[in-house]
């Protein structure tokens, strides 16, 4: 599946941080497998500011190939279902909350 940089980052933030032992070694791996590494964060020009973090604007829908497996997309879809279920999908996860709910 193709996700850009600023998904990557939208992303780190609906995993859940806690659960059962199966999800959290899932949401543990999912983690590493999106995480921004430090070369990423240089070479993408993110900026630190009041508001979070963020890719420079150049490279904001930079996209990369992300495998996930059948159980990494159940536990995100899990996670936006309980967003939406909290009235919580906005603008910035819509696009997200489409291609791993709908």
């Amino acid at each position: 599946m193709k996700i850009t940089l600023t998904n990557r980052l939208q992303l780190l933030q609906i995993i859940p941080p806690m659960g059962n032992y199966k999800e959290v070694l899932l949401a543990r791996g999912l983690v590493d497998k999106i995480k921004i590494s430090d070369k990423e964060e240089k070479d993408y020009k993110f900026e630190h500011n009041e508001k979070g973090v963020r890719p420079g604007d150049k490279f904001k829908d930079k996209e990369f190939e992300i495998d996930f497996s059948e159980e990494e997309i159940a536990l995100l879809k899990t996670s936006f279902e309980r967003l939406e279920s909290m009235g919580q999908i906005d603008i910035g996860n819509v696009g997200l909350y489409e291609k791993f709910v709908l």
